[in-house]
């Protein structure tokens, strides 16, 4: 897509839409960063402490479905940055359990002998 087609879009957006994006893409950017630069257990204890997150009441399953939007719709658009299925996992984590959902990594990959 074209940038000014994707900035319309950006601007189409309510408050509530764009600051979900900016803050998104600024948690996507400094995850993949951070996995460069950090061990992943102290990583992921800053993007996502351990233990229950602070209950906000209810979690609308729209937030949910906002949150894992655009965190998928910027990872396609961050594609030279290669964010993939990591950064993006501990991104949704970060940001669904600031909502009061208890999110939860798992780790299924396993050592072939």
């Amino acid at each position: 897509m074209k940038a000014n087609v994707l900035f319309h879009k950006f601007m189409a957006l309510p408050r509530r839409g764009k600051w979900l994006h900016c803050n998104t893409a600024l948690w996507l950017i400094t995850v993949k960063a951070g996995l460069y630069l950090l061990p992943f257990d102290l990583l992921r204890g800053w993007v996502a402490p351990p233990g229950k997150p602070p209950s906000s009441g209810p979690v609308a399953i729209e937030e949910v479905r906002e949150i894992t939007e655009a965190i998928e719709r910027l990872g396609r658009l961050l594609a030279p940055l290669q964010i993939n299925c990591l950064p993006q996992a501990l991104v949704g984590q970060k940001l669904l359990r600031r909502k009061g959902f208890n999110a939860q990594l798992k780790n299924w990959c396993t050592e072939e002998s």
